[in-house]
C-alpha cells in the first residue's frame, strides 16, 4: 500500500477498522492523522470526540514500532 507524501510521515496504524497515516515533525510530535492514501484529516474529529489521549497513546506505540523496522 502506498502512502501520500506529507510532512514527515511517521507511521500507519488502525483506529478501529480505519487504516490511518500519522504525520508529524519527525521527533514523534504528531501534527495530523489522515485516512490512509487520502487527504481526509481526522484531527478535528479526534479532538472533538475527546479521545485524543487514547489515540495519541496508540499512535506513539505505532511510531515506536515503525522506527524499529
Amino acid at each position: 500500500m502506498s502512502t501520500l507524501k506529507r510532512d514527515p510521515y511517521l507511521a500507519s496504524m488502525y483506529i478501529g477498522d480505519t487504516y490511518v497515516d500519522i504525520c508529524g515533525d519527525g521527533r514523534r510530535e504528531i501534527y495530523n492523522i489522515y485516512i490512509a492514501d487520502t487527504d481526509i484529516s481526522l484531527w478535528e474529529m479526534i479532538h472533538g470526540l475527546g479521545v485524543w489521549d487514547k489515540v495519541e497513546e496508540m499512535a506513539d506505540e505505532a511510531i515506536y514500532h515503525a522506527q524499529l523496522r
